[in-house]
C-alpha cells in the first residue's frame, strides 16, 4: 500500500512541476503577445478624434518600448533608431496627418531565445488622411524583438514590409 502512495505522491508532483513549467513557459509569450496588440492600439484613430485624445497614448510608449527602437518599414521608407521621445514625436505627427487608422494585428508568433523574444505577425492597416480624402489598406509582415527592460518585456526593434495592397 505504501509503494502505491509513494508514486502517486511521485507522480502528482511530477504533474504540478510540469504544468508550473507549462505556466510559465507560456506567459511570456503570451506577454509578448499583449505587448504587440497595445502597441498596435497606439496608432488607432477614429474620424473626429479630438486633437488631444492621443494624450494618453504617447504615455503608453514608455511602457511598451525599450528606450531605444530600431524602425524599418519599407513603404513609407523609414530607417531610424528612434528614442522614446522621438517615437511619441512622429506618432503624434503621423496622427495630426491622418483622419483615421486602424491596425489589426495577427498570426502572431513569438520565440523566446537567451532571455530574448523574437516575433513575426502579420497587420492589417487601413484609413484616410486628412488632406486629399487619400485612403491606403495594406497587410504588412512584421518581425522585431522584445527584452526585459524595467522588469517588463518591451519591444526593442520592428520590421514591416507590404505583402498585399487592398
Amino acid at each position: 500500500m505504501k509503494k502505491w502512495m509513494v508514486a502517486a505522491g511521485i507522480l502528482i508532483l511530477l504533474a504540478a512541476g510540469l504544468l508550473g513549467w507549462y505556466y510559465l513557459a507560456t506567459r511570456d509569450k503570451r506577454e509578448i503577445r499583449n505587448l504587440i496588440e497595445n502597441a498596435a492600439g497606439l496608432v488607432h484613430k477614429k474620424s473626429g478624434d479630438v486633437p488631444h485624445a492621443g494624450v494618453f497614448k504617447f504615455t503608453k510608449v514608455d511602457e511598451l518600448f525599450c528606450p531605444y527602437v530600431e524602425l524599418r518599414i519599407s513603404q513609407p521608407a523609414v530607417s531610424a533608431r528612434w528614442s522614446r521621445d522621438n517615437l511619441k514625436a512622429n506618432v503624434a505627427i503621423m496622427q495630426r496627418m491622418i483622419d483615421e487608422m486602424s491596425v489589426k494585428v495577427s498570426g502572431v508568433e513569438v520565440e523566446l531565445i537567451d532571455g530574448a523574444a523574437i516575433f513575426d505577425f502579420d497587420a492589417d492597416v487601413s484609413g484616410g488622411a486628412k488632406k486629399g480624402n487619400i485612403g491606403f489598406a495594406d497587410v504588412y509582415r512584421c518581425s522585431g524583438s522584445a527584452e526585459k527592460n524595467e522588469g517588463k518585456w518591451k519591444i526593442s526593434s520592428i520590421t514591416a514590409e507590404p505583402v498585399i495592397k487592398k
